[in-house]
């Protein structure tokens, strides 16, 4: 157990004994892996969600151009109907 912290009356320094240092450390380290364990795991979410945002972009895109790649072949398929049809009253 920590025992009561002694401070200096002249200073503002507070003096630790070896023991209270180590137990220090322990909870210092605790609580530093702790945070960078926690931001790294929020950076992994955030990278995780950003590359799930992409996706449903890159879909997107690839849906839309598909979409455009058939709008483009009804087109072409009505203008052919058209040509034959304007032929065909023609001749």
């Amino acid at each position: 157990m920590i025992e009561t912290v002694s401070r200096n009356s002249n200073s503002n320094f507070i003096s630790f004994t070896p023991e209270q240092l180590l137990v220090l450390e322990e909870i210092l380290e605790k609580e530093v892996s702790y945070y960078l364990k926690n931001r790294m795991f929020q950076q992994f979410i955030k990278d995780c969600n950003l590359l799930s945002v992409q996706d449903e972009r890159r879909n997107d895109i690839t849906r839309y151009q598909n979409i455009g790649k058939m709008r483009l072949k009804v087109v072409k398929a009505l203008n052919a109907v058209d040509d034959r049809s304007e032929n065909i009253m023609y001749n």
